[in-house]
């Protein structure tokens, strides 16, 4: 398919609202004004999102058409695979050849919560993984005031979903694509029928060392340290922002720089530990990709019977308490070094050995009996 062909981009006059889904609701993000529900191409629901004027005057529209087209030129299976993982732009909206928006896939629905705030009404919201940054206690607090059905995600959790994440990241670099705008607020996902992520936002992905469609932004909690600002993301910008990713989630502080390799250390193996804060100041730690396929892989299966589990490297798994967290956590104390058992010793001779209590007493009683026998009968020699 040609990049320069016209059926990247559609009329907005060609989509209709859709129906039937009035209690889920979307927050447009700092390019783009609030997402809406359209039946679109195909007569599918999809999101529309719309840039704002600042962004459209700023778009790189030949970027954007080759991300259309490139979706449209994968195998069907690798499309099916890219439009379960992330909200990759389907088609461009608008007139001409000046979009102004485009329209992407719908996360699945159980990556929506049903939340009940106190006038009522009942909505749909996308759950974010910025919502595993939060300590365990404005989790229960946040729980209990949406009415939520779950307060709290253990580490297990949190790690099983980071490990959905990395696949996610990894899978687009294998393709020719960066993340770019990665952070917790950009992820939605789901822990049932199985943990899963999405990722949003993708009109934001590039080639490494590329054009992208649109004009770089980054939260201040996941910009690039200093002397890298402002340039383009790379595959090692990537992992710098997947490492603090999970370094939040587990200390679950979402703004906070600081690192705390013990609490981290309750949860993951000190080897995986020391790269991850390597990645996270900004260093290229060797094999980093090898060690994370490695651990996402083994993050994927944390429950097994309604037991949570995490591998920290002292044994192959330990049991994770339930609703506890990794900055509350203490390491059980090791124990006292077991006392050596010495080798029975050899038994005495049968001549030797000492006569049990029972026999004992059972010779003793013998010897009475008989010494009354002979008292009764007049003795022995009568």
């Amino acid at each position: 398919m040609n990049v320069g062909d016209s059926d990247w981009i559609i009329s907005p006059r060609t989509l209709r609202p859709a129906d039937g889904r009035d209690t889920m609701s979307f927050h447009g993000g700092g390019q783009s004004t609030r997402p809406t529900l359209v039946h679109g191409p195909g007569d599918e629901v999809y999101l529309l999102k719309r840039y704002n004027p600042e962004t459209r005057e700023s778009l790189h529209v030949p970027a954007l058409r080759t991300m259309i087209h490139w979706r449209r030129e994968l195998p069907r299976s690798e499309r099916a695979e890219l439009d379960a993982r992330c909200a990759w732009p389907v088609s461009a909206v608008g007139r001409g050849d000046r979009p102004e928006g485009i329209l992407v896939k719908l996360a699945p629905q159980e990556m929506f919560e049903r939340q009940i705030p106190e006038d009522g009404v009942v909505i749909d919201m996308p759950r974010r993984v910025s919502d595993l940054t939060g300590m365990f206690e404005w989790s229960v607090r946040r729980a209990q005031r949406l009415r939520l059905d779950r307060e709290y995600y253990e580490p297990p959790y949190k790690l099983a979903l980071l490990g959905q994440l990395f696949e996610t990241m990894d899978w687009l670099h294998q393709r020719g694509y960066v993340v770019g705008d990665l952070h917790p607020g950009n992820v939605l996902f789901a822990i049932d029928p199985r943990p899963a992520v999405f990722l949003l936002d993708c009109d934001s992905c590039i080639p490494p060392g590329g054009q992208g469609a649109m004009k770089q932004v980054d939260p201040d909690q996941y910009k690039l340290p200093p002397g890298h600002q402002g340039e383009p993301f790379t595959l090692q910008s990537d992992y710098y922002k997947f490492a603090w990713m999970v370094i939040r989630c587990i200390q679950e502080r979402s703004e906070s720089w600081d690192i705390e390799p013990g609490v981290l250390g309750h949860v993951m193996s000190p080897e995986l530990v020391e790269r991850l804060v390597a990645c996270a100041k900004w260093e290229k730690p060797p094999g980093m990709r090898e060690w994370l396929q490695i651990e996402a892989s083994s993050w994927l299966g944390p429950v097994v019977d309604g037991r949570m589990f995490v591998g920290t490297g002292r044994q192959t798994r330990e049991l994770w308490p339930k609703g506890l967290s990794a900055v509350s956590y203490q390491p059980p104390r090791e124990q006292d070094a077991p006392v050596p058992v010495l080798a029975r010793p050899a038994a005495p001779p049968a001549t030797a050995r000492r006569w049990s209590v029972p026999l004992r007493w059972a010779a003793a009683i013998a010897l009475a009996l008989i010494v009354i026998l002979i008292v009764v009968n007049g003795g022995v020699f009568s």
